[in-house]
């Protein structure tokens, strides 16, 4: 008999379309830029939550008469400063912020000092001041400073620059009462002669004298009255200012060496030891210069003698090693015995084998 096979034809199985991933909301806000004068433009910027505008962020915008500042989320200039790195977390308005200048056929305009405060390095300064000693130097001098608000070395480095640029105006008047040494030894200290030169040159109509800096200098009195000789203000001011700013960095270090260290990474024994000697060395700001520099030693030189777990750990394993090296040898040598052992049995056995055969011939 023969038989066959009958087939039906399978239908194809059905492909199925894989899901699209779906894609997270966005959130996207405006940042309005709003220039600040009557005759100014109002435009918006959009930004995704949670990021800036880095390159989306607008040129510097131009008033006649006017230096263009930053823009400020405040219209009268007292909120935080917008830049490009800003984080966008909602929608926004920020403000240009202007500084007056003179207009464009050179005529003097009715102006205000531009500067108001003294700015020294290293001390707590007016963020808004500073910003516009930072444009001043920017636009006047051809630097290239970050406007944000922050006396630093680049800045001083610039104000030193300025007061040799106009040292005539600003340091000879030191030189002259015996307070500089030289018309080449900037301070990089914004105090009268700077600022008055810096509000000289941003508004002449202000035509401001040249400071009495007489008062700088130790008082005299009439030899009735004896009066210990004072160190002149201005050289006290700088030498706080620079103590200040020195105890800073020191008392940043003291707290970095501080968090070098983790307990878990360290026996318990030692931990407890260098524990007891930071408590014995603690410090503050309000500590003095020297205190710091020692607490920081102290505790740099305890963290020497802690003892890492993981130099415990590798000991351990080396003496676990060598434990087994031990049995291994021994077993070894007991191996070699029970060898040797058999081996005089076989050559004991095969003598008396070969005795017994020569008795048998003979």
């Amino acid at each position: 008999i023969t038989v066959y096979a009958i087939w039906e034809e399978e239908a194809p199985p059905r492909r199925r379309r894989p899901r699209r991933p779906t894609r997270p909301v966005i959130e996207e806000y405006d940042v309005t830029f709003d220039e600040n004068h009557e005759d100014g433009d109002v435009f918006n910027i959009e930004a995704e939550e949670g990021t800036s505008l880095d390159n989306k962020m607008p040129e510097d915008p131009e008033r006649a008469g006017y230096v263009f500042v930053e823009w400020n989320t405040k219209q009268d200039g007292t909120g935080d400063m917008f830049t490009a790195d800003t984080e966008v977390t909602e929608d926004i308005t920020v403000y240009a912020m202007w500084g007056e200048i003179l207009d464009e056929e050179d005529e003097v305009i009715s102006c205000e000092p531009y500067l108001y405060d003294f700015i020294k390095y290293g001390t707590s300064n007016n963020p808004q001041e500073v910003r516009k000693l930072q444009v001043f130097l920017n636009v006047v001098m051809g630097e290239d400073l970050p406007v944000d608000g922050f006396y630093g070395k680049s800045t001083k480095e610039a104000v030193n620059r300025f007061q040799l640029a106009y040292s005539e105006e600003v340091l000879r008047p030191w030189v002259d009462i015996g307070l500089l040494p030289n018309e080449n030894t900037p301070t990089g200290y914004v105090y009268r002669t700077t600022k008055r030169w810096i509000n000289m040159m941003m508004c002449p109509e202000l035509n401001i004298p040249v400071p009495d800096l007489s008062d700088e200098l130790p008082a005299y009195h009439a030899p009735t009255t004896y009066q210990e000789p004072t160190t002149p203000s201005y050289i006290t001011e700088m030498e706080i200012a620079l103590e200040e700013a020195e105890k800073e960095t020191a008392f940043t270090e003291y707290e970095k060496v501080l968090v070098e260290v983790e307990e878990d990474d360290y026996t318990e024994e030692s931990w407890e030891a260098y524990q007891q000697i930071v408590d014995e060395n603690r410090v503050t700001e309000q500590d003095s210069l020297e205190e710091i520099k020692v607490a920081t030693d102290t505790v740099a030189a305890a963290q020497e003698d802690l003892v890492s777990l993981v130099s415990v750990e590798e000991e351990e394993e080396i003496v676990d090693e060598d434990i087994e090296e031990e049995e291994e040898v021994e077993e070894d040598e007991e191996l070699r015995i029970w060898l040797l052992i058999i081996l005089g049995m076989l050559i004991i056995i095969a003598a008396a084998y070969y005795a017994f055969n020569r008795r048998e011939e003979v």
